[in-house]
């Protein structure tokens, strides 16, 4: 059906209901819309409602938009209006036919319902219930809020503050958590410039976060520091004077011009925060023939005369931006990040394989990593590494912390930029590398495997988890190895001519799958980074698996093996091993994932 029959068969469908097609100068005053109709009609006490329905280009690709003609409305009059008087009716989650002008009906009958329902007050609940819709149209402030606060921690509480000149404020509970943010920003000068980073961490400042049940109904938004108050108060009556006394001290902050503080709401839809920017503060005239709050008093001013002195105080709504881990790690709904927060990986090798195994645990809400690797980043490795060439003549364990830390500044990352045998020769390295309840190995170096194992046995480390490809990527093996269990090595050869190498591999190669370069001892593997996701996943997951493992008796030898296509694996030259299928059985066409056990010295399958 072609743009015009539609559009006739809107005009039929429409005029039951008195509704009149708008001119193209009626449109003009709606942005985007090339077609439209007026519906009038009376609600309950016979109050008269003029909506527009319009369409645009992408019709029937897109649902139509519906607008408050009269009476003329603003986002804080009614629940569900939008800036120029549009009605969010129908969310975005909600499908249309695009095969049918059906609907179409409905949306003006739940239109003219919702305008009914949100005039007689049976909507307000979605004032509070979707705060920050309404809130942003409160706002004033310019200013950019960063909080790094608990969520979950519903008291109110002195936090503390920094203003950083390209982030805004940011918020946090504790000094040392504000730090190591800063930190991993790049916002402090290093530790060895001493004067400069003492006189940026001075300027760290306390302020308040205020926590009330209730969000506020657009009446209620305060538009001075007396009417915050006397909301406080509302819910505070026992504590108001211990509040104001709190707001009094972020007030004193003689290194911002316009402190800012947080409130919290609790809704049915979650935690919101809010700041409050205040006008100036104590010691500021915020004007040239102003005083300052604290005019007449020295250095102390009693609670009753700073609340009579912020009465008048002017205040703006300013939007905050959540940074805490619960917010960032799954939107207050991935609980998951909790139960390992402080558990600590190490992770030896930062290469193709560790760095990018590094990286989803950090994502999934491990906080605290130890990076090894002696090596340097070069151009060739840009293939395959989630680094790049930005990163190029960097220690690759120096890099990856850069990268992880600007990206997930909660993070707390120790840095060996040598290789992990050397750098527990120091006794402090040491102990932290006992203290990491896993160890990634991800250097598919047979020494280093072995010297690993040998000081896991000797001081009985934590669970060592083996990360390798075969040739050309084509099989990937995560080992799970914990002390004593001899999981590792039961699957390699420990003497004759074949020492370190794979009793059973997945895959066989009739010529020789290194390439060399115009170097002595040079050669690579060949292969990219889409080979790679595979073993990388099955890594990040086995390492989450033993953190959220509860009982360390039921802690298993295991391991995960990906079987790449049989179809690519004949393309380069190679085919499933034979010394595999008759142990486990023909992979047939690969693409699948399988793990096993290890049980009584043999491997089986899982569930076999």
């Amino acid at each position: 059906m072609g743009m015009h029959e539609q559009i006739n068969d809107i005009d039929v469908m429409l005029a039951p209901y008195g509704a009149r097609r708008l001119s193209s100068k009626e449109l003009t005053r709606h942005e985007s819309f090339c077609f439209g109709w007026q519906v009038e009609t009376e609600i309950e006490n016979s109050t008269s409602i003029i909506i527009d329905i319009l369409f645009d280009v992408d019709f029937p690709h897109s649902k139509p938009s519906v607008f408050v003609i009269k009476p003329s409305l603003n986002p804080r009059d009614l629940p569900h209006v939008e800036s120029g008087g549009k009605l969010c009716v129908w969310n975005d989650r909600y499908i249309t036919n695009t095969q049918s002008i059906d609907y179409i009906l409905e949306l003006l009958q739940d239109a003219i319902s919702m305008l009914s329902d949100g005039m007689k007050g049976l909507l307000n609940e979605d004032f509070r219930n979707e705060f920050l819709s309404y809130w942003v149209y409160h706002c004033k402030s310019n200013s950019k809020l960063n909080s790094l606060c608990d969520h979950a921690n519903k008291l109110t509480r002195q936090i503390v503050v920094y203003k950083s000149k390209s982030k805004g404020y940011i918020f946090a509970d504790s000094e040392n958590e504000l730090i190591n943010f800063l930190d991993n920003q790049n916002l402090l000068p290093n530790e060895n410039k001493v004067k400069p980073r003492t006189r940026r961490l001075s300027s760290i400042h306390p302020s308040a976060f205020i926590y009330l049940e209730k969000a506020w109904l657009p009446s209620e938004y305060p538009t001075t520091a007396g009417e915050l108050i006397s909301l406080i108060e509302r819910e505070y009556i026992d504590e108001s004077e211990s509040i104001i006394s709190m707001i009094g001290i972020a007030l004193a902050n003689q290194y911002v011009a316009t402190p800012c503080i947080l409130i919290s709401f609790n809704t049915c839809n979650g935690v919101c925060f809010v700041g409050i920017e205040f006008k100036k503060g104590l010691f500021h005239k915020g004007g040239y023939s102003e005083k300052t709050i604290m005019d007449g008093f020295r250095k102390h001013i009693r609670v009753s005369d700073l609340r009579n002195r912020l009465t008048n105080l002017q205040i703006n709504g300013a939007l905050v931006t959540r940074i805490d881990q619960s917010w960032i790690m799954g939107r207050d709904v991935n609980h998951s990040w909790e139960d390992i927060q402080t558990n600590k990986v190490a992770i030896l090798g930062c290469g193709s394989v560790g760095a990018a195994t590094a990286r989803l645990l950090v994502q999934s809400g491990v906080q605290e990593l130890l990076l090894f690797d002696d090596d340097k980043m070069n151009p060739e490795n840009n293939s395959r590494h989630l680094l790049g060439l930005a990163y190029m003549g960097m220690n690759k364990a120096e890099a990856l912390s850069f990268s992880l830390k600007r990206d997930f500044p909660h993070v707390i990352i120790h840095v060996f930029s040598n290789s992990w045998q050397n750098a527990i020769k120091d006794a402090a390295s040491l102990k932290l590398f006992e203290s990491s309840d896993i160890i990634v190995s991800c250097t598919a170096d047979w020494y280093s495997d072995q010297m690993l194992l040998t000081l896991q046995s000797d001081l009985v480390l934590a669970p060592i988890v083996f990360a390798f490809v075969e040739a050309h990527a084509m099989a990937a093996h995560v080992i799970v190895s914990p002390v004593d269990s001899n999981a590792f090595n039961s699957l390699h050869f420990l003497d004759t001519n074949n020492v370190g190498k794979m009793k059973h591999p997945v895959t066989e190669w009739g010529h020789e799958t290194h390439v060399n370069i115009p170097a002595c001892a040079g050669a690579f593997q060949p292969y990219g980074t889409i080979p790679l996701t595979h073993l990388h996943a099955m890594a990040a997951e086995q390492v989450m698996s033993l953190l959220l493992t509860v009982d360390e008796c039921n802690l298993l030898a295991r391991r995960k093996i990906w079987f790449d296509s049989r179809s690519k694996l004949h393309d380069l030259g190679g085919d499933w091993s034979s010394a595999w299928k008759e142990k486990y059985g023909d992979p047939n066409e690969g693409n699948y994932e399988q793990t096993m056990c290890y049980v009584n010295g043999e491997w089986v399958r899982e569930n076999d």
